[in-house]
């Protein structure tokens, strides 16, 4: 079942964890082997799941890619960095139904060789691989107010 978005309801999207640590150090590569609990490229069939506790997310779906580009922009808004930041790979996704969504992300994130400013179109950026790879933990939680 789909909720549709109710024009009378307003949508609260927090960050309201984030923890980045470049690959090339132990902290980096011990978050994203701990956190990714399963390779994103892998279906997770006839698990029983815990009720009212994280579930799998397709990384493929739409409301993923929405709320990463989210999470993304929130990072580069708050980075003294010139150039803007873009996600290279989905390492693992998680969601919990609560009073709203809890969504858990680890995702691998690079810097681009362009530069940030309003209106960045960040499809035409190329990653610049010169550059150190981050791997992310996102915690972010969506509320519905009426």
């Amino acid at each position: 079942m789909k909720i549709l978005f109710q024009p009378w309801q307003t949508v609260q999207k927090k960050v309201t964890e984030s923890q980045c640590y470049p690959e090339k150090y132990k902290k980096g590569k011990k978050i994203a082997k701990e956190l990714s609990l399963k390779n994103a490229n892998e279906v997770i069939e006839n698990k029983p799941q815990l009720l009212g506790g994280y579930q799998p997310v397709d990384v493929a779906s739409e409301e993923l890619n929405e709320l990463i580009n989210f999470v993304v922009q929130s990072i580069d808004e708050r980075s003294n960095a010139i150039h803007a930041q873009k996600m290279i790979k989905i390492l693992e996704a998680q969601k919990q139904i609560v009073s709203g969504v809890n969504t858990r992300i680890v995702i691998e994130l690079g810097y681009t060789s362009c530069r940030k400013h309003t209106g960045l179109d960040k499809s035409k950026c190329e990653i610049d691989e010169t550059r150190v790879i981050i791997s992310c933990l996102h915690n972010i939680t969506i509320n519905v107010v009426n």
